[in-house]
């Protein structure tokens, strides 16, 4: 229902027969998963969120793809037929080692990857570029001085040749997306390593966290022309008072649900309605 520019929409997502199974409803209406996801646009803070600077590049991975495979087709598709290039692939460096397979099968998969790995680097790039240019312009000086660089493992059909030895003796592919990573520094340190994983305080790695969120909801507000709708799985145990107020005030502009186990929240939210469970 349009009303004054705003769009009411009924999403629903149902699981039969335990998890085999998924069907995807809009206004109560059976969609294809290409049409239901982007629907819904949603961004999560949670207290696990630290470890996006100091946890492994396995959990920044998973951050920059759940940004983009529930709101984009075209990469949840890619990353799809990327992992799924990447597994055969794999499969048969070890077939190639034992003398079971050629080096020429590896020809379909190579291209698989690297045009699958295109799209991928494509998005994840654009978004390092929206971050950085959003944090340099935004008015809080400790924020300001943040920088994201992206660490791409990039791979084409040449280098995927020159390296098929090594990676036969390895049993892996060693490089692609699957490889990516990235680190949130600060210009406060005066360094020539600036990384907040290692030189941050535990609350600059917090407020690095929540700039972090704050430039994924800029992201999705400038490329879609759509609110996001906030969840808050209970993150403000975690927070000191500044930057609960930080939190407070993106509550205000957006539609947000919370979870929490404190009843200090409707202090910090006084407009909040409450659901005890």
């Amino acid at each position: 229902m349009e009303n004054g520019g705003e769009r009411e929409l009924e999403a629903q997502l149902i699981l039969d027969n335990g998890m085999s199974s998924r069907k995807y409803y809009i206004d109560k209406v059976v969609k294809p998963k290409s049409k239901y996801l982007g629907s819904l646009r949603c961004v999560l803070f949670e207290p696990e969120d630290i470890r996006l600077i100091t946890g492994s590049p396995n959990r920044r991975r998973d951050f920059l793809d759940t940004i983009f495979a529930t709101s984009e087709w075209s990469y949840a598709s890619a990353l799809s037929q990327y992992n799924r290039a990447l597994k055969h692939r794999n499969e048969l460096l070890d077939l190639i080692a034992t003398g079971r397979a050629k080096e020429a099968e590896l020809f379909y998969w190579n291209q698989s990857l690297v045009k699958n790995a295109e799209i991928i680097h494509r998005f994840r790039s654009n978004f390092v570029q929206s971050v950085n240019q959003f944090w340099s312009d935004h008015e809080n000086e400790e924020v300001a001085k943040l920088g994201i660089k992206y660490h791409p493992s990039v791979i084409d059909l040449k280098r995927l040749e020159v390296e098929v030895k090594e990676e036969v003796a390895l049993g892996y592919t060693k490089r692609g997306p699957h490889r990516d990573d990235f680190s949130v520094e600060s210009q406060m340190f005066e360094s020539e390593d600036k990384n907040l994983a290692f030189w941050g305080s535990r609350g600059q790695q917090r407020l690095a966290v929540l700039a972090l969120r704050l430039a994924q909801i800029n992201y999705l507000l400038e490329t879609y022309k759509e609110e996001p709708v906030l969840l808050l799985d209970d993150i403000f145990s975690e927070l000191d008072p500044e930057h609960r107020q930080l939190v407070a005030d993106i509550c205000h502009k957006y539609q947000t649900i919370f979870t929490s186990a404190e009843e200090a929240v409707k202090e910090i939210l006084p407009e909040s309605r409450v659901v005890r469970l």
